[in-house]
């Protein structure tokens, strides 16, 4: 079971030196790319406690409804919010529950991401296998916990925390540097000396304020793991709702009352009206949100440990029978079968965008095949891709090209066949492209920089032109409305193309619409605004992803129909790629519009993103040393599919 209950207490000043000392800026960019979405946290047992301060956070920072959930509840209510993100807090990402919610994510196709304290898990391999979300992976020093959540919870609060903070750098040690030997064994001689007297069968009854529910949640869940008993929460206007009743028939009683300065004016009243013989245990609660979050945690394991020095047990290491192992040990997927449907996957993902009564059914499925023999009987010339979200994972795009893809492209690249990038960014581009690929394949490869502002070989240095002026009086209108504000914007002008880079992407919608607003009352018909993981896109006249799709039509020839294959991610009607997969031969690894003549999804459930692509690309087969590929193996693995003529 690991080390014993006292010596993860006694490591606790170190795991919290430990946790505000990491590097948190991957985290942040995963939250920040998913703060448009309704979140749900997801924990089981101990990182219950950290999904409640995750759903607590992200309302407070980014203004959206979040809910803390067990793994049974999200597998079974999930789907229900469809547009929803999904958080995974999980140490060592090992547990049936977890992996049977993270198999959920797939089903119900909603933007995930994981945070783990171990490097390698099985909940990582699952993600890497089927880019069905970013785990964001630490490597916590003291390997594991003992049977109750201790170290790890603390620490993954103050990640959390971190990430949620709007300055990522703020000095967490400072914040929590009260916290030492010394301050855990006398905060443990003040809970002693009113829990003192505890025994089985005491009433504990917890009261807590807004900052507080977390920590109340932790000390339930403790009692129950550790088999010392039961006890309920309520916040102190619930609590007056019939729960103080039982105090009046408890043989015995303890209050534990988490205060802090928000509530302790009601705290205080409510506790005054308390009989006197109800033993009542007062914590203070610091005015830090996070703060208090990690303190309370901690009051939460010293209470433990007090309780169970009385009943002369160790939390950390109990006996555990052999039926609690067998019900822990249960696969819930075993059990809960995901509901079977006639109706072909690809289907399902366009009727999520759409009524599906029987007639949006047939009138799909009949448009999807017609779209795969399409696409399967199609002589391929050229491809034109989207890069973030498709050629690699959009909250690690600072890593540039997935190495899963490099020698995929190679392939494709020998065959003569161009391939060319519709992107949205600059020269970093093709510095990480040339790192990545071969020289001699670089003339097979094409940019479209900055949305297609300008095209150039990646054997071509490009040379970009200025950025259009007319961005410049957009972005004072935007100031002036306070709508730069409102979605904490960092501007970037480059080209054809102004990106708002969004530190808070809930008020997206409303910035979308004032941008499109301005661009109607000036007129500027050729302009258009987009949304991918991590920004607002404005295109000018200047560019724009159909432009990257006329330079290859042009340059090389081709069908734009019926010859250029199109790679995206985000083609539902408000995504960047929603102009360049409208048509044609336009596949998704992930979002699709509702339109039944174009932008399909076509990967099996347990393929998305990065790992979708590579699932297409490894489909592309040269015809018989011709100058085109078919995507006529793809019709073996999709029902519906007919054969070519």
């Amino acid at each position: 079971m690991g080390r014993r209950f006292k010596e993860e207490i006694q490591y606790l000043p170190q795991a919290i030196h430990w946790a505000a000392a990491q590097e948190v800026k991957l985290l942040q960019r995963a939250l920040l790319n998913a703060s448009s979405r309704p979140l749900f946290a997801i924990g089981s047992g101990g990182s219950f406690t950290a999904a409640t301060f995750a759903a607590s956070c992200n309302e407070k920072r980014f203004g959206q409804l979040s809910r803390a959930v067990t793994p049974l509840e999200y597998k079974e209510t999930g789907g229900v919010v469809r547009d929803a993100a999904v958080l995974m807090l999980s140490a060592e990402g090992k547990n049936k529950d977890i992996l049977s919610a993270a198999w959920s994510t797939l089903v119900y196709e909603q933007v995930a991401l994981a945070l783990t304290l171990k490097q390698y898990t099985p909940l990582a391999s699952f993600a890497a296998s089927s880019g069905s979300m970013s785990v964001l992976a630490y490597d916590m020093p003291w390997n594991k916990d003992g049977y109750l959540a201790t170290n790890s919870l603390v620490a993954m609060i103050i990640l959390l925390a971190k990430a949620y903070c709007r300055d990522p750098d703020k000095d967490f040690v400072s914040l929590l540097s009260h916290i030492s030997l010394d301050w855990l064994a006398h905060r443990r001689k003040v809970i002693s000396e009113t829990v003192r007297e505890y025994e089985v069968g005491t009433q504990v009854l917890v009261l807590f304020g807004g900052t507080s529910r977390p920590t109340a949640i932790d000390v339930e869940s403790k009692f129950a793991e550790a088999a010392l008993g039961t006890c309920q929460l309520a916040d102190y206007r619930q609590f007056a709702h019939g729960r103080h009743l039982q105090l009046s028939y408890a043989k015995k009683a303890i209050v534990i009352a988490f205060v802090s300065s928000a509530d302790q004016a009601l705290a205080e009243a409510t506790l005054a009206l308390i009989p006197d013989h109800i033993r009542k245990l007062t914590l203070d609660v610091p005015t830090n949100d996070a703060v208090a979050v990690v303190q309370g945690v901690i009051d939460a394991i010293l209470i433990i440990d007090v309780v169970a020095d009385i009943l002369g047990i160790d939390p950390g290491q109990p006996e555990v029978p052999d039926y609690c192992r067998l019900i822990h040990q249960l696969d819930p997927n075993a059990f809960l079968k995901e509901p079977q449907s006639s109706v072909p996957v690809p289907v399902r993902r366009k009727l999520k965008r759409a009524a599906a009564d029987e007639a949006a059914i047939t009138r799909f499925s009949t448009a999807y095949g017609e779209f795969s023999k399409k696409l399967t009987c199609a002589h391929i010339k050229a491809l034109v891709c989207d890069f973030d979200g498709t050629f690699c994972e959009t909250d690690r795009r600072w890593d540039g090209l997935d190495d899963l893809l490099s020698d995929e492209i190679e392939r494709i690249a020998s065959y003569g066949v161009p391939i060319v990038f519709a992107t949205g960014r600059g020269d970093s581009l093709m510095e990480d492209l040339r790192k990545k690929l071969s020289p001699e394949n670089w003339q097979q490869v094409y940019i479209g920089y900055y949305s297609g502002s300008l095209m150039a070989r990646l054997d071509e240095d490009p040379a970009f032109p200025d950025a259009d002026p007319r961005f410049q009086e957009l972005l004072s209108w935007l100031e002036t409305m306070g709508v730069n504000a409102l979605v904490e914007a960092k501007p970037k002008l480059d080209c054809g193309q102004l990106g708002l880079r969004c530190g808070n992407q809930a008020s997206r919608h409303e910035a979308v619409t004032a941008i499109k607003y301005w661009i109607r009352h000036k007129q500027l018909w050729g302009w258009r605004v987009y949304c991918s993981g991590h920004s607002i896109d404005v295109l000018s006249d200047w560019a724009g992803k159909r432009k990257v799709l006329d330079f290859v039509v042009n340059k090389f020839k081709l069908d734009a129909d019926s010859e250029i294959l199109r790679l995206g991610d985000s083609g539902d009607f408000d995504g960047n790629d929603f102009e360049l997969l409208r048509d044609g031969l336009g596949l998704s690894v992930n979002f699709v519009s509702s339109d039944p003549a174009s932008c399909w999804n076509l990967l099996p459930l347990d393929r998305r993103g990065v790992v979708g692509t590579k699932y297409y690309l490894s489909h592309l087969r040269q015809a018989n040393n011709s100058g085109w590929l078919s995507m006529a193996t793809l019709g073996a693995n999709n029902q519906g599919i007919g054969a070519c003529a």
